[in-house]
């Protein structure tokens, strides 16, 4: 049973040719498809049933639903680009991006998350219950926001 309140995100939906718009939702679990779920994407390239985003551990993942295309993680490089990872099930930080289709969502705002990685760090946790082997090991690894530039010398 989970005990988490749940958590309060901000979402900016990036469709080809159109201005964003922000979808802000509350509850644990919230579908992304093509014409079904609660972020209705309205793109092609998308599945009718694309993506779950899953706020019951008190983070944010993003699990594909078996879609055609797949459902791809941003990964911004210190120039800004950014580079596409397909992949099935991933955590999303604060000001970070997935794909589905040709429609780009990113994470604006989290309120309620149980704990907060500070930008520029990286948070490393492990667990194994005391029965347990070796290989039952459970490793995770969080990272903050992006690390500010180095400030330049005049």
């Amino acid at each position: 049973m989970n005990t988490t309140a749940p958590l309060t995100i901000t979402l900016a939906i990036e469709r080809p040719g159109e201005s964003v718009q922000t979808h802000t939702f509350r509850g644990e679990k919230a579908l992304v498809g093509r014409e079904t779920g609660e972020i209705i994407l309205r793109d092609a390239e998308s599945s009718a049933l694309h993506a779950e985003i899953d706020c019951t551990q008190g983070a944010v993942v993003v699990r594909d639903l078996g879609s055609s295309n797949g459902t791809w993680r941003g990964k911004a490089a210190d120039d800004g680009v950014i580079t596409w990872e397909r992949l099935p099930q991933f955590a999303l930080l604060p000001g970070g991006s997935f794909r589905c289709g040709a429609t780009i969502i990113r994470l604006v705002e989290l309120e309620g998350a149980a704990f907060q990685v500070p930008a520029g760090r990286t948070v490393v946790s492990a667990s194994r219950p005391a029965s347990a082997s070796p290989a039952a090991s459970h490793i995770t690894v969080t990272r903050g926001g992006a690390v500010p530039p180095p400030s330049s010398a005049a």
